[in-house]
């Protein structure tokens, strides 16, 4: 089953707020109209209703190498496909030019640049470990992605990551990551 587009969301938003209208005589009281419709179809629409204002909100933002050091980030979506469920693949901007992190199978680490938005990062040296063939599919596309890498955003609460062949930006969540001190 495929992942409903946004305008399919939204036109189930409306049905879903028109339906409330129509019951409760008040678009925003959601709670109230409950016994109308379907208690599924209205947690679902008020999920909706924040996801509308997250996406209304989350125009890029320009992102300067100081922002991004010293985070880390989980990778969510490659080329707008779930990664692998258990398997772990992360960066960390390490200082002003170098990110590191896990593969999903290995350790990684390489040389990066960021000026404004754009993203240059060298090659990327890693562990040789060999895991199962879906999880070394899965990290050999992301190192070729991060490689390839040209631009980089925050939108909302995701780390977006483009990159020369892939259709959608790699996606990240925000790690809660404190920096070893040495």
């Amino acid at each position: 089953m495929s992942n409903p587009t946004f305008g399919e969301k939204f036109m189930t938003y409306l049905v879903v707020l028109l339906a409330v209208a129509v019951t409760s005589k008040s678009s925003t009281n959601f709670e109230k109209s409950y016994s109308a419709i379907d208690r599924v179809t209205a947690s679902r629409a008020v999920a909706l209703q924040a996801e509308l204002v997250v996406q209304s909100s989350s125009k890029p933002m320009t992102i300067s190498a100081q922002q991004l050091m010293n985070t880390a980030w989980l990778l969510e979506s490659l080329d707008g496909t779930s990664v692998l469920k258990g398997v772990q693949t992360t960066i960390r901007f390490n200082g002003m030019n170098h990110i590191s992190g896990q593969g999903g199978c290995n350790f990684y680490n390489a040389k990066a640049q960021l000026n404004g938005n754009r993203l240059t990062v060298g090659a990327v040296a890693s562990t040789k470990k060999l895991c199962a063939p879906a999880v070394m599919n899965q990290e050999n596309r992301y190192f070729q992605a991060i490689q390839n890498a040209r631009r980089v955003s925050l939108e909302g609460k995701y780390l977006l990551i483009y990159s020369d062949g892939m259709n959608t930006p790699l996606q990240f969540t925000r790690l809660n990551y404190i920096r070893e001190q040495s």
